[in-house]
């Protein structure tokens, strides 16, 4: 008897792989990784790079990133200035959106934006590596406040 190749009691979209170009389930296991109590997250992540490293950076990395806080209304960026030194924010935006450059500085005393516009503006070269690393400090608390804000 030949064998039916339907995706008969597939759930909807699996099965036929006709949706894969368009499916990135990296992506989706970060999306859900940031709903979850970050203790749980934590250990979930930690042993799945002992298992398979690669993936588990790869989740990471798709995991809430800094330019993801343009979504952040104003008072979750006030709790963000308020939990993380200007000086990291300093190096951060040195590579961010202007739309997030903006939202930031929007949230800032006048007096505070002002000076980090004019240290934004008189900077010299900085490595990737540091603003990248900026970045990743930032994210990451604005991750913890979130899941504790849930």
């Amino acid at each position: 008897m030949a064998s039916n190749n339907s995706n008969k009691g597939s759930p909807k979209g699996l099965g036929t792989g006709s949706d894969k170009k368009n499916f990135d389930g990296l992506k989706s296991v970060a999306e859900m990784l940031n709903y979850m109590p970050k203790e749980d997250r934590d250990r979930l992540l930690a042993n799945l790079a002992e298992r398979n490293p690669e993936i588990a950076q790869n989740i990471k990395q798709k995991m809430f990133g800094f330019e993801d806080l343009v979504q952040l209304d104003g008072a979750g960026i006030q709790a963000l200035l308020n939990k993380v030194p200007v000086e990291l924010f300093r190096i951060a935006l040195r590579t961010a959106s202007q739309e997030l450059k903006e939202k930031i500085l929007a949230n800032m005393s006048a007096r505070a934006a002002d000076l980090l516009r004019e240290d934004l503006a008189s900077q010299g070269p900085q490595r990737q590596s540091v603003v990248n690393s900026a970045q990743a400090q930032i994210a990451e608390i604005a991750s913890q406040i979130f899941s504790v804000r849930r």
